[in-house]
């Protein structure tokens, strides 16, 4: 597979450069996140008892994924485009593969929830195959350019671990819909395979993405002074053990689960203390601003969020 910077042209001279996003694909991802989302809860309205069958039914199961993988994932993909240029100074021009890599994604996730729904689990499979390829594209374009990111060491390894999880998690969510045809490897266990693609998913890629964009998007949300950075390995490193050990734990030894639960809610914990601090070091904004800003106020309310669903 050639590289993902190296490959294809782009799409048209008005790709994205350092502090410039691209033009298309933040829309297009966020009108299929919605898209995602309208067709997720016309579901829950036409048919409520899918909600009832947790977490047994595979209707329930093409539920969740239109509003992870359909309006989450999708939405994390248009960020990336939008806000990479500018939060990390990483260039991401849009090119045809990555057009495809959208339809992959979009494709995917569509025909993967319907084989949940109705179809079968052929479309299931393939169709979660395409959407998890999409996103192996976007993450690779991503983390093959943080290297050259002028932005602190501990955002890079945030943000490119997280990269890993997505590999990690998404494989075992692929390996699943193909063992509902072939059947599971010998010592695996359905419900602990489920368990541990969804922790590494949610907490390894998801919350990954966000400590490491935030950490970087809550200086300019606070107007505050970003500081030296030093505390963000730790939270990398807590992250890191936390989604690795989850992710083992309930594969191989579920009596550790609740140990390596202890190092994923301090990650969060770390990470709440540092937007703390960025809020204690918030300089006067500027002259331009008048009247109530709401931006530290949404801050504030993702933030109390993430500590309310780690508790």
């Amino acid at each position: 597979m050639p590289s993902p910077e190296r490959s294809a042209e782009p799409v048209s001279t008005a790709g994205a450069r350092p502090g410039r996003p691209g033009q298309s694909l933040p829309a297009l991802y966020a009108a299929f996140a919605h898209a995602a989302l309208v067709v997720a809860l016309g579901r829950a309205l036409v048919a409520p008892e899918d909600l009832t069958t947790f977490p047994s039914s595979s209707r329930f199961v093409g539920y969740v994924h239109l509003l992870t993988l359909g309006f989450l994932a999708s939405a994390v993909y248009g960020a990336i485009y939008a806000f990479a240029p500018s939060v990390l100074r990483l260039p991401l021009a849009e090119r045809r593969l990555d057009l495809a890599a959208f339809v992959l994604h979009a494709a995917g996730t569509m025909a993967m929830a319907h084989g949940l729904a109705a179809a079968g689990p052929w479309h299931a499979a393939v169709g979660g195959t395409a959407a998890f390829l999409g996103g192996v594209w976007i993450l690779g374009r991503l983390a093959l350019g943080l290297p050259a990111c002028r932005v602190p060491l501990g955002t890079r390894v945030l943000i490119g671990s997280a990269a890993g999880f997505f590999l990690l998690g998404g494989g075992l969510g692929v390996l699943f819909a193909w063992a509902r045809i072939f059947g599971l490897p010998a010592g695996l266990e359905r419900s602990a395979v489920v368990a541990a693609h969804a922790h590494l998913a949610a907490f390894g890629w998801l919350t990954g993405t966000l400590f490491g964009f935030g950490s970087r998007m809550l200086p300019m949300l606070f107007a505050a002074r970003p500081g030296a950075g030093r505390d963000l390995y730790w939270i990398a490193a807590l992250h890191a053990a936390g989604a690795l050990g989850l992710g083992a734990s309930i594969l191989l030894t579920p009596s550790l689960v609740p140990w390596f639960a202890v190092v994923a809610a301090l990650a969060v914990v770390a990470f709440l203390a540092h937007g703390a601090a960025l809020a204690r070091r918030r300089v006067r904004p500027a002259t331009f601003r008048r009247g109530f800003d709401p931006t530290p106020v949404h801050a504030v309310l993702a933030l109390a969020a993430l500590a309310a669903a780690t508790a």
